[in-house]
C-alpha cells in the first residue's frame, strides 16, 4: 500500500512539474510575442509622425512669413515628442532599431534647422548663437536637452538624458563614492568614466545611467523607473527598479530587484542575482520608489542577440549561490 502511494505521489508530482515547465514556456513564448508587437507598434508611430512632420516641412516653403514662426515652434514641438517617444521606447527596442530611429529623427531636425535659417534668418541667429556657445563652452548642458533639439545640429545632438535635476560622478579613479537621500531622492543619476572605485547611493533616484565602468562596485537602493548600463567591463553592481536595459557589457555581476524583464544587448559573461543590499531607510525607499517587494524577476533576462527560444543565451548566467556576496561593507 505504501509504494503505490508512494507512487502515485512521484506520478502526481511529476505531472506538477510537466504543467509548471509548459506554463514558463507559454509565459515565455507570450513575452516574445509582447515584445515584437511593441517594436511592431513603435515603427508604425514613429512612421506617422515623420510623415506629419515632412508634411509641415514641406508646407513652410508656400507659408506667409508672419506664419512661420508658431509653424516652425509646432514642428519643434512634433520633434520634441518623437524624441520622447524615442527614449521611452528604448528599454524594449534593439539596438539596431533605435540607432536607426535616431538616425531619422536626427536628419528632420536638421533639416528643420536649416529651413528655418532660410526662412527666418534674423530670428533664427542670435538664440541659436547663445545655446551653440554654451554647448561648446560647458560639459553639462544646463538645461533640459529637449528644449535645445530645435536647434542643436545634428552632430552635437545626443539621446543621452541630461537634464537640470541629475547629478552623479565622473571621470573618477580609486575613491569612494556616497550620495545620500537627501541629494538622490527624484533624480537622474548618471555614473560615467570611473575605474575601480566604490559607489553607494543610499535612496530613491528617478532613472540610473551607468557608462564606461571598470572595476567598479555599485551600491544602489532602490530607482523608481529604470537602469542603463553601457560599456561596463568587470564590475559588481546592486540596483533596485522596474526596468533595467544593459548593452555592450562584459563580466559584470549583477545583483537586481527588476519588476520587469531584464533587457541585454552585445553583452557577454554577465551573471544575475537577486538583491540584497541592506542600509537604513531601505523599507522606505522602496516605498518611494512604487516598487514592490514581491515581485522581482531577477532571473528573467531577455537577449537581443540570442534568437533561438528552445536554447538558453549563452551570454548571461545565474550567479550560483556559493558565489555571491553576503555582506556588503
Amino acid at each position: 500500500m505504501m509504494d503505490k502511494a508512494r507512487l502515485f505521489e512521484e506520478r502526481m508530482n511529476q505531472r506538477e512539474t510537466e504543467r509548471q515547465a509548459l506554463k514558463e514556456k507559454k509565459n515565455e513564448s507570450d513575452n516574445n510575442e509582447s515584445m515584437v508587437e511593441r517594436v511592431r507598434y513603435f515603427s508604425e508611430i514613429l512612421s506617422l509622425k515623420r510623415g506629419e512632420i515632412e508634411h509641415s516641412l514641406n508646407a513652410a516653403s508656400e507659408m506667409n512669413k508672419p506664419e512661420l514662426p508658431e509653424h516652425f515652434n509646432k514642428i519643434s514641438n512634433e520633434l520634441q515628442q518623437l524624441n520622447r517617444l524615442l527614449s521611452d521606447s528604448s528599454l524594449f527596442l534593439p539596438f539596431y532599431n533605435i540607432r536607426k530611429a535616431q538616425e531619422q529623427v536626427q536628419d528632420l531636425q536638421q533639416r528643420s534647422i536649416m529651413l528655418e535659417e532660410q526662412l527666418l534668418p534674423k530670428q533664427k541667429f542670435g538664440f541659436k548663437s547663445r545655446k551653440m556657445k554654451s554647448l561648446l563652452k560647458n560639459d553639462i548642458i544646463p538645461c533640459k536637452i529637449e528644449d535645445l533639439v530645435d536647434s542643436v545640429p545634428k552632430k552635437l545632438f545626443s539621446m543621452e538624458l541630461y537634464k537640470d535635476n541629475s547629478c552623479g560622478f565622473a571621470d573618477k579613479e580609486d575613491e569612494e563614492l556616497i550620495m545620500k537621500e537627501n541629494v538622490l531622492s527624484g533624480t537622474d543619476v548618471v555614473l560615467t568614466n570611473l575605474k575601480r572605485c566604490r559607489v553607494k547611493l543610499m535612496g530613491a533616484p528617478s532613472t540610473l545611467h551607468m557608462t564606461n565602468l571598470t572595476h567598479c562596485e555599485i551600491l544602489v537602493g532602490p530607482v523608481s523607473t529604470s537602469v542603463f548600463l553601457d560599456k561596463c567591463v568587470d564590475c559588481t553592481m546592486v540596483f533596485a527598479c522596474q526596468q533595467v536595459r544593459i548593452h555592450n557589457t562584459m563580466r559584470c555581476n549583477l545583483y537586481v530587484h527588476v519588476t520587469s524583464r531584464a533587457i541585454i544587448e552585445e553583452t557577454k559573461q554577465v551573471q544575475f542575482a537577486p538583491y540584497n543590499w541592506h542600509y537604513p531607510g531601505l523599507e522606505e525607499h522602496f516605498i518611494k520608489a512604487g516598487l514592490d517587494r514581491d515581485v522581482n524577476h531577477w532571473h528573467a533576462v531577455d537577449d537581443f542577440n540570442w534568437l533561438a527560444l528552445d536554447v538558453p543565451s549563452p551570454n548571461w548566467s545565474i550567479l550560483e549561490e556559493p558565489d555571491r556576496v553576503v555582506d556588503w561593507h
